[in-house]
């Protein structure tokens, strides 16, 4: 989900083709210098510049291909929807003022409107993207809509009992969270809730039925907490053994589409903000793998990661500065002239 622009010895040519981009997002410590700049390694770019990263700010959703293309802007400005875009099979879909778009991939058109929604949450099956309207206490409804934007495509609309949210389509059913943090799956067929999965945790990402999560209980002194890896339709559970000298991760994160590897953050040195550290996890060899030029300023104790969907490429960032994205088997990540943002996705 990131797409690499080579900084260090590289980083004057390569500026004079992308645009420069700043991030608006609101800094959790405004009056705390910026954190020393990291190293950077010298690698070729082009890996990553068949990637194009789609992020949000307080200019509006934009589109930054890392081919040096120019960057564009897809709406007009106003507040950023706090929420990552959601991909789907052919493209991408995003929050814009209480309306979800598609965007192609191709990006020979403009984004297409699909219908009022609240909140999205990913879904397994193609050509849909999980619509959830209303939220908290109140009525909350969710639908499978289709990127078609044809109405005969959609799912039924079902309600979801009080209190929960969609997180994601997994087992059989949909990942659904309550506001004290209660993870269970909502079964689509009779509409019951399942065994509890957590009773207080973050999700960090599912890939099928298996659902990557971290719990709020059992954490250290430096926010770093357990991380369990739960298949949604047994039941079975495992803990993710953290590196060495550590207490578990950070939140924040992502699993990869195969469900092979588990990008995670840990709590790094602090500098002159609190910072994390990336790292990845081979679930099958169950080895962790510490990158250079993987640390992040952070704000909170959270980062942000995304897989390509081909799952070849993990983009991640945390408060400020450009995103990182590294490839397994490389050595370390590589910076990308892309803001970082808290909300984007990659394709």
């Amino acid at each position: 989900m990131r797409r690499a622009v080579l900084v260090g010895t590289a980083v004057v040519a390569v500026t004079a083709t992308l645009a420069a981009l700043v991030v608006n997002r609101p800094q959790r410590h405004p009056t705390e210098p910026s954190a020393a700049p990291h190293a950077t390694l010298p690698i070729t770019v082009s890996p990553m510049q068949r990637y194009t990263v789609l992020y949000t700010d307080q200019l509006g959703p934009r589109v930054v291909p890392l081919d040096g293309g120019p960057t564009s802007t897809l709406m007009a400005a106003g507040p950023a929807d706090p929420q990552r875009p959601v991909e789907v099979s052919g493209g991408v879909a995003f929050l814009r003022r209480g309306v979800v778009y598609f965007l192609a991939t191709a990006l020979r058109a403009a984004a297409r409107p699909l219908g009022p929604a609240d909140h999205l949450f990913t879904m397994l099956w193609p050509g849909l993207v999980g619509v959830q309207r209303g939220s908290g206490p109140g009525t909350v409804t969710v639908q499978f809509v289709s990127t078609t934007a044809q109405s005969a495509d959609n799912s039924p609309v079902w309600q979801l009992p009080t209190g929960y949210q969609a997180l994601a389509q997994a087992g059989s059913g949909l990942l659904v969270q309550d506001a004290n943090g209660q993870l269970r799956i909502w079964s689509l067929d009779g509409g019951r809730l399942g065994p509890v999965i957590s009773r207080s945790g973050d999700v960090i990402g599912t890939s099928g039925d298996e659902v990557a999560w971290r719990s709020n209980t059992g954490c250290d002194g430096d926010a770093e907490c357990p991380l369990h890896i739960t298949n949604a339709s047994t039941g079975t559970d495992r803990v993710v053994s953290p590196p060495t000298a550590h207490g578990g991760f950070l939140g924040g994160g992502a699993l990869s589409p195969d469900g092979r590897f588990l990008a995670a953050f840990i709590a790094a040195p602090f500098v002159s903000n609190p910072t994390a550290e990336l790292v990845v996890v081979d679930l099958g060899a169950s080895v962790i793998k510490r990158l250079a030029n993987s640390a992040v300023d952070v704000g909170e104790p959270v980062g942000a990661a995304v897989w390509t969907a081909d799952g070849t490429t993990v983009f991640f960032c945390g408060l400020n500065g450009q995103m990182r994205a590294y490839q397994p088997g490389d050595t370390g990540a590589v910076t990308v002239n892309v803001p970082a943002s808290y909300n984007f996705a990659v394709w």
